[in-house]
C-alpha cells in the first residue's frame, strides 16, 4: 500500500515513537498513541493530499522518529516512517509527503 492509497472514511491510526542513540539498531520504543475519529480522518487526508517535503536543504538525521500505522476495516493497512524535526516528512518507502503542521513534533506526547 502507498500513501496515495490511504483510504477515505473512518480509520484508526497507531503512532509509535522511538529514540535512537547512534543507529536504527539502537532504537527503543518510548511511547504510543491511538488516534481515531475525525482527528485520524483529517490527518490521513492531509498526508494523502499533502505536498512533497522541501528537499532543498540538508537536515541531520533525527534521534526521535515515529511509525504510523493507518488501518481501516477491509483495508490491509499501511505503515509510514515519520522523520521528525526541521525536515519533518512521512514516507511509505516510495512516496514522501511533508508532515502537516500540527503533527510536525509527532503524534505521541513528548517524554
Amino acid at each position: 500500500m502507498t500513501i496515495d492509497e490511504i483510504p477515505d472514511g473512518p480509520i484508526t491510526m497507531t503512532a509509535c515513537k522511538y529514540h535512537t542513540q547512534t543507529d536504527m539498531e539502537s532504537a527503543r520504543l518510548i511511547g504510543t498513541r491511538v488516534i481515531e475519529g475525525s482527528e485520524a480522518v483529517s490527518l490521513a487526508r492531509q498526508i494523502k493530499h499533502g505536498p512533497p517535503p522541501d528537499r532543498r536543504r540538508r537536515c541531520p538525521a533525527p534521534d526521535t522518529w515515529e511509525i504510523w500505522r493507518i488501518q481501516q476495516e477491509g483495508f490491509p493497512g499501511i505503515l509510514l516512517l515519520v522523520e521528525l524535526g526541521g525536515c519533518a516528512y512521512v514516507t511509505d518507502g516510495n512516496a514522501e509527503r511533508a508532515i502537516p503542521d500540527g503533527a510536525r513534533a509527532g503524534l505521541v506526547e513528548r517524554f
